[in-house]
Parts: C-alpha cells; structure tokens; sequence
C-alpha cells in the first residue's frame, strides 16, 4: 500500500524479533503471539508474517473475522480465536483451519447440535476474571465428554485477572486443580500473559501468551519498544500577541511567537485531551497548544524548526507510558486507537 501522507507509525520488526526471542529464551516454553486488533495498533498481516518466520507456535486472535483475515493473507500458522465465535459460524472455522474456543457449557452444548465434525478447540477456564469460561471442574468434564468424540480437544487455557503474583498464583493454582483432576491429555495448556511468563513461575503450563511484551510493553524487564508515530510540520505560522489558535480559541498567544501545524490529529489517534502534551521535533520538545483537531494539532515552536521537519507523537524520545499516563489509561489503548489511515512503515 502506498501512503501520500507522512503521518505514519514506525515499526521496528528487529526489535519484535528480539521481544519474541526474549521470551522465548526465558520460559523456554511454546509461544503463542497475540495478533488480536490489528496487532495491538501495529498491523496484523505484516506482524503475523514477521512471527510465522519466527515459527510462533499459534497466532492468538479475539474475533473470527480477524483469523480469517490473516488466512486470505496467506498466512497458514495455527490461529486461535480466543474470543467468542457464534456456533452458527463455525462451518467458517472449519473451512479455514482455525481454532476456536469453547467459552461455556452452553456453547458446547450449542456445538454438539451443529452436527460438526474435527474442529480444533481449546477450553476456557474462568479462575478470577469473570468474563469468558467454564466456572468449575463439573462443567469442563461435561463440555470434555460432550466434545471429545466429535472434535480434537487440544488445549485448555485460563486468563489471569492481576499482574500481582498473590492474585495471579490463587488463579493458577485454581486452574491447576482443574487441570489435573481431568485426566485428559491436552496437547497446549497455557495461563501466562505478557507480565505473568517474566515473573511467575510455574510446571503446569507448555505456553505462553505474548502480547503487549512483543509490542513495547514491560521495557524494565528488557524488552523493546518497537513502535513510533511520527508526521510532519505542513506549515508555520507567526501569531502577533491575544491571536488565538484552533477551535474555541481555547489558546491566545501571550506575545509573538511562532506556531507549526502538524498533520496529525484525533482521528488518527491523537486524542483531544493530549493538548499541552510534548511532541519531539530536531531534539526539542514542543508542546502542543490549542485544541486538536481530526486531522491537524497546532505546537508553540521556536526558530529551530523548519517546515516540513519530521516529529515524534511518541517513540524513542517520548515515551508512550508516559503518554498512557497523562491520558488516565494503558500503552494498550494508546496503541490500539491509532486508526486505520495511519501508514504502518516497517524497519529493521
């Protein structure tokens, strides 16, 4: 895809690569890497393709439409669809080669109706989360004889609800007793997210579940950020002192100054509250002033900057923690709400 517009988030696929082996070195367990919602932000192809290359055990994925997707794209490493699938569109799964998750008893019992046959399936446990999952070992043996006939059963899984190891160890272990009062042979049994496989340790589990560690998250255990977005100063502008800047004329110029405008705005996931935030332009920070608008935000500069200059929204100067932080919320929301019409623009 060619992209006329230089707003673009950067992707460092030699820094995902070292994530992954990271992990890989550290747990020395299977890996599974989550490629649900466009990759965290970063694009689901072009990393699935990335990590297929790395021979990821699965591709975990939270919809149908997002593992068929990767599908027309050629990729063919096992995906997961860890989220719920209606049973009605199964038949989809099948023709694909996807696995699918059974979420309930009732959902196993709404498959057994279908009149299906081979399909891949991996159970969820419900420990803590409250979301998605079997609630105790009687309805996971029911959905197992239920299912094991008809279907390869070949994972079950849990989902832990805190990165705190008190909380997360009562979950694990919760899930463990099920686990082993089952006598069922699972081919995957997989617990761990991104936090949990760096600092819990445990013999049950033969996976992991990557997904904010391969994308930037947790850079104090030595993992890499791999993302930065970044756009372009389209024009300066020379204010005389009480002109005011953008919509609400919410920012009045004390005195001359000098402001640049940079095509980059809220829909492309720079949010309206991120006023009086810094961007990163010739090693200065500018803060951003006035209120942001779709597709433009405005920055009090000085005469460093020239137009047409590249800038940083966030990346190796601006940390997007700290963005995260300003905002009230976590790197993962930061990254997912950088939209579709933004270029992903992949390095080594």
């Amino acid at each position: 895809m060619t992209s006329y517009r230089k707003t673009f988030l950067e992707v460092n696929l030699t820094n995902l690569e070292y994530n992954y082996d990271f992990y890989k070195n550290k747990t020395k367990k299977a890996i599974f890497t989550v490629v649900k919602a466009n990759a965290y932000g970063m694009g689901a192809v072009e990393i699935a393709r990335c990590l297929e290359k790395l021979n990821t055990d699965y591709l975990g994925v939270a919809t149908l439409d997002e593992a068929v997707e990767l599908r027309q794209a050629g990729i063919i490493a096992p995906i997961l669809v860890m989220g719920y699938v209606a049973v009605n569109d199964v038949k989809i799964a099948i023709e694909n080669n996807i696995t699918l998750t059974v979420v309930s008893l009732t959902w196993a019992k709404n498959l057994t109706l279908q009149g299906h046959k081979n399909l891949k399936l991996h159970l969820k446990v419900n420990t803590t989360m409250n979301r998605l999952g079997h609630n105790s070992l009687e309805e996971v043996l029911e959905s197992i004889n239920l299912l094991k006939n008809n279907h390869n059963l070949e994972g079950i899984f849990t989902h832990y609800c805190c990165e705190d190891n008190e909380t997360a160890l009562k979950d694990f272990n919760h899930f463990k007793n099920i686990v082993e009062s089952l006598n069922f042979d699972f081919k995957w049994i997989h617990a761990s997210n991104s936090y949990n496989a760096l600092y819990l340790e445990e013999n049950l589990t033969n996976a992991i579940r990557i997904g904010i560690g391969l994308y930037g998250g947790y850079k104090e255990a030595g993992l890499k950020n791999i993302a930065s977005l970044k756009t372009e100063v389209a024009q300066i502008r020379m204010l005389n002192a009480n002109e005011t800047v953008s919509y609400g004329a919410t920012y009045t110029a004390q005195s001359k100054m000098k402001i640049a405008v940079l095509t980059i705005g809220y829909a492309d996931g720079v949010l309206r509250m991120d006023t009086g935030s810094n961007v990163w332009i010739n090693n200065n920070y500018y803060p951003i002033v006035g209120t942001i608008c779709m597709d433009q935000l405005m920055v009090a500069i000085d005469d460093k900057v020239a137009e047409n200059a590249m800038v940083e929204i966030f990346g190796e100067h601006i940390d997007v923690e700290a963005i995260a932080k300003s905002r009230k919320t976590i790197i993962y929301e930061v990254f997912t709400t950088i939209s579709t019409r933004v270029f992903r623009k992949y390095i080594r």
